[in-house]
């Protein structure tokens, strides 16, 4: 609204010294230079703001890794300057001092960081400090193998299941019988001697060893695109 009337003031002062309406109106009350002066500090401190409110408002879904980046910006953005005047200074500082409050308990700090970091705009976490940017990671990698361990067991039950699902259904015994790929591997070894290599058997990673390597692999990515 003040952006607008700065806008429209040239206009609106010169309809308010027209001589139609000096003559037909008593005790019109005018904006004074200070005033006006004032508002352009206003609107120019509060841009940031602005842009900040716009761009969420624009958004059709607005998601939570923009909340820590937009928050580190706007502390940023409304830290007093040397050169700003007196009315600018205040401004940016009230406003500041509202922003620090927002965010500051460790569990919203720790999830709006984890929504960043798994946003790939935002990945690289340039709002963080180097230990905070690891503790973070850390603390991904730590519930990403936690969910695979869930995965994990509920894939062991079905499995179970099933298992007890065919004794009792089958009681027949059933004769051990080599695997196809065990024969032909001894075939080609007994064939070919020296020159068949045996693929060694690869031990199946934790999932905690697999987390912590997907992790660095998406942390690492966001360094080498650039």
């Amino acid at each position: 609204m003040v952006d607008w009337f700065l806008e429209q003031q040239p206009a609106i002062c010169a309809a308010l010294l027209s001589p139609q309406v000096k003559k037909g109106a008593h005790g019109i009350c005018t904006l004074s230079e200070a005033d006006v002066s004032g508002a352009e500090h206003l609107v120019k401190a509060l841009k940031p703001m602005k842009l900040a409110t716009t761009t969420m408002s624009e958004e059709s879904m607005p998601t939570l890794s923009v909340i820590a980046p937009l928050h580190a910006q706007l502390l940023t953005d409304f830290k007093p300057l040397p050169e700003d005047e007196r009315m600018t200074r205040e401004i940016k500082h009230a406003i500041g001092e509202d922003l620090k409050k927002r965010y500051t308990s460790t569990k919203e700090r720790h999830t709006l960081h984890t929504a960043s970091a798994l946003d790939p705009r935002f990945k690289s976490l340039p709002l963080l400090t180097t230990d905070e940017k690891m503790e973070t990671y850390s603390r991904m990698t730590t519930e990403a193998a936690s969910f695979e361990v869930v995965r994990q067991e509920a894939e062991v039950a079905e499995g179970e299941e099933g298992d007890m699902a065919e004794e009792f259904g089958d009681k027949a015994p059933k004769l051990k019988k080599d695997s196809p790929s065990t024969s032909k591997q001894s075939s080609l070894t007994a064939l070919l001697g020296q020159t068949f290599c045996v693929v060694p058997k690869v031990m199946p990673k934790s999932a905690q060893t697999r987390a912590k390597e997907e992790v660095r692999m998406y942390g690492g990515s966001s360094s080498s695109s650039h």
